[in-house]
């Protein structure tokens, strides 16, 4: 899926039943600053993160509650409508909450069994010309790994000045899930997994590994024979 919003582009979507996403997007500076000689500056973001889930889930979580909750500013240099960037990932920026591999995203699944939630991730876009005089306390405020959820990119936990600049453009993408309901739990879980696994047997190792002992194991596993003689005689 690829959006085309103004002053920004997404390149890539994928929204997991278990609230997880990735997003990578694109920026158009030539949206920020028509004039390409003139379109020199940095392009600023705030990113705000919350949860709002279960008890029980957030009890689970408390010791990583940094991971799921976080506030600071990261920024692009942007030099005559380029974007510039140490390194060419195929993308400018990358929102993703998603849990290490496939084994990481099926223990996701188990801490999230019985709760709901949503997680919450909003973007406050700013531009930045080099004009502007907050341009150069963007340039020696914001250094390259400073806030960990930045990765490489500049960034800083605090620019109180974005309280004076015009938001150019405001993003958000919400991770819901609502797994209450054992049935639909199942379902997602045995959708999602089958993506790993071609044999039944494995499939169901590795939801053993994860799940056995769990009042729903025997539900898991017989829906998982049913969907593989399915797909058996579809084939």
């Amino acid at each position: 899926m690829c959006d085309n919003i103004k002053y920004y582009k997404t390149t890539k979507k994928f929204t997991y039943p278990n609230g997880c996403f990735n997003l990578e997007a694109n920026w158009i500076p030539s949206d920020f600053v028509a004039n390409i000689d003139d379109c020199t500056g940095y392009i600023v973001q705030k990113i705000t993160r919350s949860i709002n889930a279960s008890d029980s889930f957030l009890e689970a979580i408390s010791d990583e509650m940094k991971s799921y909750e976080h506030e600071y500013y990261e920024a692009w240099p942007v030099e005559r409508g380029g974007v510039q960037l140490n390194a060419n990932y195929g993308f400018h920026d990358q929102w993703k909450y998603m849990a290490f591999g496939y084994y990481g995203m099926l223990d996701d699944f188990k801490k999230k069994y019985r709760t709901s939630g949503c997680l919450t991730m909003n973007g406050s876009v700013y531009w930045v010309g080099r004009e502007m005089p907050e341009y150069q306390i963007v340039q020696t405020k914001f250094k390259e790994g400073a806030i960990t959820h930045a990765g490489e990119l500049l960034s800083a936990s605090k620019f109180d000045e974005a309280n004076h600049l015009e938001i150019k453009c405001f993003r958000e993408q919400k991770g819901r899930w609502n797994f209450e309901n054992d049935e639909h739990f199942i379902n997602c879980l045995v959708n999602y997994s089958k993506l790993g696994q071609k044999c039944h047997k494995s499939w169901i190792k590795d939801i053993e590994d994860i799940f056995n002992g769990m009042s729903i194991w025997q539900q898991l596993v017989d829906t998982i024979y049913k969907t593989s003689l399915l797909e058996e005689d579809a084939n």
